[in-house]
Formats: C-alpha cells, structure tokens, sequence
C-alpha cells in the first residue's frame, strides 16, 4: 500500500499553496495600523475584537511551530472569518486590497476573500488528518465498492 508523504516541516516549507495563503494574509492591516478594520471584522461576526485577535495570533504560533496541525487550525479560522459569499463582508475586505487604487467598482474584497477561502480550504483538507496514519490507511484499505449503497435495504 503506498504511503502518503510526509507533510512535515520540509513538506510546509516548500508548499506553493501555504506561501501565496501568508502572501495573501501579508496584505492585512496590523491590528496597531487600522483597528477600525478588525473592528469591522468582529462587528460583521457579531464577536468582539478580542476574540478575532485571539484566534488570528494562529498565524504567528503557525510561523514560529510549522507543522501540519499549526497549518489546519490556522485554515478553519481563516474560513470562519473569510469563508462567507456576502456582499457586507466583502465591503469590509476592500481595506486589504486598498493599495490596488481600483476604486469603487472593483470588487477586491471579494476577490481576496475567495483567494483565502479557496487556498486555506486546499491547505486544510491536505493537512487535517497528518499525522493519523490509522484514518489515512484505513480510506485507503477500504474497497470503493463498500462505500456503494446497498442495493435491497428491506
């Protein structure tokens, strides 16, 4: 049976798809340089500020520990926050795509929160599961057939 590779921290660093999701991640405000923004944030989430800084400090804990795990909690936070197809979140989201000067027309929030949704969702089913070898043979053990449903139920 073949193994999965090893998505450890070599795996992490040369991993297109974690480098363009902190590329992405780099284009927000510090939370010093624009509170108004996480404001905004935490006010369309109906949560306080406090509780988005808390669990957005993953990225810097993802940065310094680099592993599979760090990786896919950082991912389910950033979908919670980024995931939502709505047009008042999406207004919120212009502030990191600001420097593209594009005006009012341009839908930058939008495209920067379905970049993030799209590669934190990639990053999150590759390193959910890393390190359960038990789940990752046992799909793998299994005949696609079994999963069929069976023909007479009665």
């Amino acid at each position: 049976m073949p193994s999965i590779p090893d998505a450890g921290m070599d795996a992490l660093t040369h991993d297109r798809n974690l480098a363009h999701l902190l590329d992405l991640l780099s284009l927000l405000p510090a939370p010093k340089q624009d509170p108004a923004f996480w404001t905004s944030l935490a006010t369309y989430h109906g949560v306080d500020v406090s509780y988005v800084f808390q669990k957005m400090t993953l990225l810097p804990r993802m940065l310094t520990e680099r592993t599979p795990a760090s990786v896919a909690m950082l991912c389910e936070y950033l979908l919670l926050f980024f995931g939502k197809d709505d047009a008042r979140l999406y207004a919120v989201l212009k502030t990191p795509t600001a420097d593209l000067a594009l005006g009012k027309d341009y839908d930058s929030g939008r495209w920067w929160a379905q970049d993030v949704q799209q590669t934190a969702w990639t990053l999150w089913v590759r390193y959910r599961k890393h390190g359960d070898q038990e789940w990752q043979n046992g799909w793998r053990a299994t005949r696609w057939t079994s999963w069929l449903p069976v023909a007479d139920c009665s």
